[in-house]
């Protein structure tokens, strides 16, 4: 249902965040966020403080890379209701097999969360 039971700031009504891969663009980084209050609502919106995209690797590590990789982004694509932004990482090319595991998160001004997490393509 895109929400955490377990955890409380994991609300039905709260932002989400979709994280994929698209195989279409040599498995490139997609991320959605999604807010049905309005993205960039002043009330419930989402919080831009707090975008994140971690990357982690259990040789190389990990770490916080969201506004290192936006020099990776192509495109930034809002939908008409102001609902859903999308994130194109175009010039983030994933080759299969790296064994990356990536979280994408963000929390709206309610300090709601939302967030999704995936591996690079195998």
């Amino acid at each position: 249902a895109g929400m955490n039971p377990f955890d409380p700031l994991s609300r039905p009504g709260g932002p989400k965040s979709y994280l994929w891969f698209d195989a279409a663009a040599e498995n490139a980084l997609k991320i959605r966020f999604v807010d049905s209050d309005g993205i960039l609502d002043p009330v419930g919106g989402l919080d831009l403080t707090t975008l994140s995209l971690w990357a982690e690797h259990p040789l190389w590590g990990s770490g916080e890379i969201f506004w290192d990789a936006a020099a990776l982004l192509t495109a930034i694509d809002f939908s008409t209701d102001g609902t859903e932004v999308t994130l194109t990482y175009g010039n983030m090319k994933l080759t299969k097999g790296l064994g990356f595991g990536f979280t994408a998160s963000v929390r709206d001004l309610t300090g709601a969360l939302g967030w999704d997490w995936h591996l690079t393509p195998q």
